[in-house]
């Protein structure tokens, strides 16, 4: 077998090739002082695959990345796909029994860590039978069986490996741990074409849901100046800027939305062949904020990557508002993910201290944010809005186990869109969305709760868990559904409107909650920085509807006001019966709140004995 023909079309690196063979000149990453060409970043993931053969890592076996944002990262994942080995990603931040965890449960044969995760875990390598090797990036080591990644990588030459089987495109070519808030990480399984599609396919979801977010909105001609700028022809920002009234026109009937849905398919045909490549690469850029170790962040981070748009790292291992605000204006980035509030409310904050000192930023660059895993407040979108009015913010909503986002939901340049709001098309061939109910599996009817289903490019299955993919990817009519998880009511014009998840529900006297939907409402209370709405245990009740308040600096306000000012914006049995003050509330590295010791916290402070 010749080595132009060990990968099929639709895996990624048949699709790294081919981008670096078209534009190997061209940027691929920035990190900090370093720069890589295509050529150069498909050069080092070459010598880091040869030398994972050398180690003898066989097709099918599991490659552990821990690691922070870097080009390293990237690194790791292309190599291993390129042998046929498993990727599969680790929080470099756990400890040792949850490292342990992960590494045991994914049967890992490598694990890549960062040089300070060294110490947590050389505690557990007794008790990892399966693993053989561990390569150490940012630091030497000669604990046990450790390499430098550096040195080892550099001893391997650049040249494609020589393999003598073929990676396919129904090959597995990532197990995603998703860390929730409940339980035990889960992993899911991905093949290379479903995966390599659905996020070339969420590309163009995102066009079409911004076609859709703009309804009603008036672009300024500040923004399409700055869109035009992009473009390497001279004068096209004035010309764009030019056909303001134009767009806005076409906007108001809805005319780019109908555009964006009828040339989805040959768009995406065009943007993922070599010319695609070449005339998107120098306009577009993508900041990778939040970690890539998390689903929301590879996503969006592949999705470009995989169409030949360069992605830029920040180098800082805890997040900087300052190093991000920077990078934006120096690299002139133009899209970038972040995780909810836990990254919009520093960024928000550092860009009005820097007014107020007289620094501004320029980042006229900046044209989409996408925000996923924890919807952003409308009081933080607004604020942002103050410093990027040219500036679409969308919160993608989506799961780990679906390759496209289901729906986006956005801060246009002019309005903020409060509510998750989902157009559900049954017959849509691209990305499918249906809402069932539950107890009669038949479509929900308008004004009825359901729960939403996604028919489009999702996972194989749960690593080791038939029970739970059984139980979460569903027959219905000979078609393979998978369930979200996902509660909400079906509207007259056809539109899912999120309420929360089933998952999460609390019952109060016979009736359901959805804490996402009080919590919702609670965070347009102008006294309100953060809050969590969890149920605890009630003798009358059942469950008590409580809401865990973090205030605002300089503000006061009592549980009386708090609960006074839910009083006609939700069912009397909404409102929550206890409010309990807190410093902070505790949130996950992903932004999402750690809902289990926030609820013993409460039950504490409330004098609740535990049943």
């Amino acid at each position: 077998m010749g080595k132009n023909d060990i990968y099929e079309e639709n895996t990624f690196p048949y699709r790294l090739e081919s981008i670096a063979k078209t534009i190997p000149d061209r940027l691929a990453i920035v990190y900090g002082e370093h720069k890589f060409t295509w050529a150069e970043f498909d050069g080092r993931v070459n010598r880091l695959a040869n030398a994972l053969l050398d180690l003898g890592v066989e097709k099918n076996e599991k490659i552990a990345i821990a690691l922070y944002n870097s080009p390293e990262w990237m690194e790791c994942y292309y190599a291993a796909t390129k042998i046929g080995a498993i990727p599969t990603n680790l929080n470099p931040r756990y400890v040792s029994n949850e490292i342990r965890y992960i590494l045991e449960d994914c049967d890992a044969r490598v694990a890549v860590i960062p040089d300070d995760m060294v110490g947590r875990l050389s505690e557990v390598r007794s008790e990892l039978n399966l693993l053989r090797h561990c390569l150490v990036v940012g630091g030497k080591t000669a604990l046990w069986d450790m390499y430098d990644y550096g040195e080892l990588t550099l001893k391997y030459p650049p040249c494609k490996p020589d393999i003598n089987y073929k990676i396919r495109n129904d090959d597995i070519c990532y197990i995603m741990y998703t860390g929730g808030t409940t339980g035990l990480p889960k992993g899911t399984i991905w093949e290379h074409e479903c995966r390599l599609l659905g996020l070339s396919r969420e590309g163009i979801g995102h066009s079409s849901a911004i076609g859709s977010m703009l309804s009603g909105s008036q672009l300024p001609k500040e923004t399409l100046k700055e869109a035009g700028d992009m473009i390497p022809v001279l004068g096209a920002g004035k010309i764009l800027s030019g056909t303001t009234p134009i767009i806005n026109w076409a906007i108001r009937r809805q005319s780019i939305l109908k555009l964006l849905d009828k040339s989805g398919p040959p768009l995406l045909g065009f943007l993922n062949r070599p010319l695609g490549f070449r005339m998107i690469n120098p306009l577009l850029s993508f900041l990778v904020a939040s970690p890539l170790y998390h689903g929301a962040s590879y996503e969006s981070s592949f999705m470009f990557f995989n169409l030949g748009i360069p992605l830029v790292f920040l180098t800082k291992r805890s997040f900087s508002p300052n190093e991000l605000l920077e990078t934006i204006e120096r690299h002139r980035i133009t899209s970038m993910s972040i995780v909810g509030d836990s990254f919009a409310r520093p960024i928000a904050e550092t860009l009005e201290k820097s007014d107020m000192l007289g620094k501004r930023y320029d980042l006229r660059s900046m044209m989409f944010i996408i925000s996923s895993g924890v919807i952003w407040s409308p009081e933080v979108k607004k604020r942002l809005h103050e410093y990027l009015p040219q500036c679409i913010m969308a919160d993608a909503v989506g799961a780990t186990e679906v390759s496209e986002a289901p729906a986006m939901v956005s801060t246009s340049v002019d309005r903020v869109i409060p509510k998750v709001r989902i157009k559900i098309n049954p017959r849509d061939k691209r990305h499918p969305r249906r809402v069932i109910n539950s107890e009669t599996m038949e479509d929900a009817k308008p004004g009825e709760v359901g729960e939403l289903i996604y028919g489009g490019y999702m996972a194989k299955e749960y690593w080791k868990d038939p029970y739970k993919t059984a139980k979460t990817f569903k027959y219905i009519d000979g078609k393979r559904w998978f369930f979200v998880g996902d509660m909400g009511v079906m509207d007259e014009e056809g539109y899912f409107n999120l309420i929360g998840r089933s998952a999460s529900v609390i019952n109060t006297g016979g009736e359901k909650v959805y804490p996402e939907e009080v919590e919702e409402t609670l965070k347009f209370y102008h006294k309100i920085k953060d809050v969590a709405v969890i149920g605890v245990p009630d003798d009358w009740w059942g469950e008590a509807v409580t809401a865990i308040v973090q205030v605002k600096n300089g503000e006061v306000t009592t549980s009386q006001e708090v609960i006074d000012y839910c009083r006609g914006k939700m069912a009397g049995y909404k409102k929550p019966k206890h409010v309990v003050f807190a410093d902070s509330l505790s949130r996950t590295l992903s932004g999402k709140l750690e809902k289990t010791p926030l609820k013993e916290m409460a039950i504490e402070e409330l004098g609740i004995k535990k049943r």
